[in-house]
């Protein structure tokens, strides 16, 4: 792998406190880096310096020759009049130019008079030839189709003006365009917001066949682990880095964390047994001794292992819930419908107390609208929605409305009907959810994304609601705040609304899903799993409709008797002995995982994982093919 850039003790500083501090490493082609750390560990600022946009105030960062870094803004912002194509040929302007220069020098050379002019337009098309080449290719323009509708663009979006996108659709504007530009370094920030899970799924695959080295930093612990082989941790103002995707990192960081622990209290120990020592023996008979004990200190204190910071996530916690009756929300034939689109028609729902129901779907299929609706905050085109008693519904919003942008934390969390009590136990609650001394009296317009959705998260928890509604929480969250999120509603005794494409937040959060797609909405029971389960069958059963073959009239009449079956006809003990199989070999496939010689290796870490998740989507296929086959096999 060629070398893209190598940094040499970079330091960043905010006025006199440092960002990170003497970071050294090396970027080669082809690696794909996770970067993490808690929210103000410095990584959107390392992200900057890697696109060269600030420099760092000591160090060195050293490029390969006419290597390009690019980083996906968060901000998007157009010229007027701009369109989607316009942009994507924006992006790929360097690749375009050339293009222009190789066929130029290629007509040059067909032309040239002497030996020596043929021979620097031969030099010169070589040159843009092999640019092209390293960046894809000089069929580049057919990635524009690729790119814009892997990205969930129609043909129609193309010469639209960008000011008549969404907020989310010119965030995916600017992901196109760094897709498009085919840089040596794509600096991915965030890459996973405001996408749905099957564009998540499109840009993991494209990803995967990209050549460019890769510094991500997201949330999606899914995305992470299927897209990187190394973690950077980014914490303290230092950088470690890890073998592996996250949840090898995750499991790793732990393990030596414990490690380090009990290497240091044991050099601890040792210490303190020769400073006892040395202070009973520093004169008279044993000095000699005491001498070599000293020796024995400075050596350990040479030597001495530091132990490893925990970072962790702020507490948060929404405290006991209110009871409500046991329906909290019946929905009877709902249905929405905009001029020429229909989100969903006839959709019957009953929210059960206690209930964890997720909403899933492509973006502007009608998640959030559904939810809306149940909520009370919007119409619906048909139907009703009943309200059960005692209901108290905390409404988190993707763009935080409940928040002004000009009150601050304090103001922002304390109720109108709670403004006559002391302000303790409210900095007590914003310092639960993360939003410490040196934040509560800021403007929340002034705070991050991360923070102001865990001021809003407080705000909520101050209103003693009993049903929890949660439109995309997860989007400004650090990794650990998200954890930390799921351990409160893990914890929470009310009933869970909660729209999300985090796949890891839904699997571990919600027990059934909505799933809102092409004009209707139906409930899956069982979470992301099951989810999965059942989007393999339709897919399955779409592949088989596109060649059916007609039965005959006896097998369709006896056919007609009995369920239809899923799957082919299989013996039970045959289904059984590939399910004991299966499982013996994802056994053995996670003791590797835990092998040193395959830990230490981020790419055995990656195959391996790659062929346990296989195993384990085989296997809940065989069991569902078992309880077919005990049912229907006679």
């Amino acid at each position: 792998m060629s070398l893209v850039c190598a940094a040499e003790s970079i330091s960043r500083h905010y006025t006199q406190t440092p960002i990170f501090d003497d970071l050294s490493f090396t970027i080669h082609s082809g690696e794909r880096i996770g970067l993490v750390g808690p929210n103000g560990a410095g990584k959107t600022t390392l992200l900057q310096v890697l696109a060269r946009d600030v420099l760092p105030d000591s160090g060195a960062l050293r490029w390969a020759p006419e290597s390009t870094s690019t980083l996906l803004r968060q901000i998007a912002e157009f010229p007027p009049g701009r369109t989607l194509i316009d942009e994507a040929h924006r992006a790929m302007a360097h690749l375009e130019r050339a293009y222009a220069e190789m066929v130029e020098a290629g007509e040059r050379m067909a032309t040239a008079v002497d030996d020596v002019e043929r021979a620097q337009w031969a030099i010169r098309y070589d040159q843009r030839q092999e640019y092209l080449t390293h960046h894809g290719g000089w069929e580049f323009s057919h990635r524009i189709g690729d790119v814009l509708f892997g990205l969930g663009f129609s043909e129609g979006d193309f010469q639209r003006p960008l000011e008549t996108f969404s907020g989310g659709q010119r965030n995916r504007v600017l992901l196109a365009q760094l897709l498009l530009a085919s840089p040596d370094l794509m600096l991915l920030d965030e890459p996973t917001n405001h996408l749905d899970v099957e564009t998540i799924e499109w840009l993991e695959a494209y990803l995967a066949r990209e050549e460019a080295a890769m510094v991500i930093v997201s949330h999606d612990r899914f995305f992470l682990d299927r897209t990187i082989e190394r973690v950077w941790e980014l914490h303290a103002g230092k950088l470690t880095i890890y073998p592996g995707d996250y949840t090898s990192y995750a499991k790793l960081r732990v393990e030596r964390q414990k490690v380090a622990g009990r290497i240091a209290a044991k050099q601890q120990e040792q210490i303190e047994h020769y400073e006892e020592f040395v202070r009973r023996n520093k004169v008279g008979q044993l000095a000699k001794q005491a001498k070599a004990r000293e020796k024995m200190i400075a050596r350990i204190e040479a030597e001495r292992v530091e132990t490893i910071a925990d970072v962790a996530g702020p507490r948060m916690g929404f405290g006991e819930a209110t009871r409500t009756g046991d329906i909290v929300l019946e929905a009877t034939d709902l249905a929405k419908e905009f001029p020429g689109k229909k989100l969903f028609s006839g959709f019957n729902l009953v929210v059960a107390r206690g209930a964890r129901l997720g909403f899933l779907g492509p973006n502007g299929a009608g998640k959030t609208t559904l939810l809306r609706i149940l909520l009370g905050e919007e119409t619906p085109t048909a139907g009703t929605v009943k309200v059960g008693q005692n209901v108290k519904i905390g409404y988190l919003d993707q763009n935080l409305a409940l928040l002004d942008p000009e009150a601050t934390p304090l103001e922002a969390v304390r109720p109108a009907w709670r403004f006559a009590e002391k302000p303790e136990p409210f900095r007590a609650l914003l310092a639960r959810f993360g939003i410490g001394a040196d934040m509560i009296d800021q403007k929340i317009r002034t705070l991050s994304g991360g923070e102001r959705t865990r001021v809003a998260l407080a705000r909520i928890n101050a209103h003693e609601i009993n049903v929890l509604a949660l439109d995309e929480p997860t989007n400004h969250l650090d990794l650990w705040a998200c954890e930390a999120l799921e351990s409160a509603l893990a914890e929470f005794n009310g009933t869970i609304l909660v729209v999300s494409h985090d796949r890891a937040f839904l699997s571990n959060v919600v027990d059934r899903l909505v799933y809102v797609a092409d004009g209707n909405a139906f409930l899956i029971p069982g979470g992301y799993d099951r989810f999965l389960e059942y989007r393999a069958a339709m897919a399955a059963e779409r592949a088989a409709s596109d060649a059916p073959t007609p039965p005959s009239p006896a097998a369709a009449k006896k056919e007609s008797k009995r369920p239809k079956r899923k799957f082919p006809y299989r013996k039970v003990d045959d289904i059984e002995a590939d399910i004991a199989d299966r499982e013996r070999r994802v056994q053995d496939g996670e003791a590797l995982l835990v092998s040193p010689e395959v830990y230490k290796d981020g790419r055995r870490v990656k195959d391996v994982q790659e062929q346990l998740a296989a195993l384990r989507e085989e296997l809940a296929r065989l069991y569902e093919h078992w309880e077919e086959a005990t049912e229907l096999n006679s």
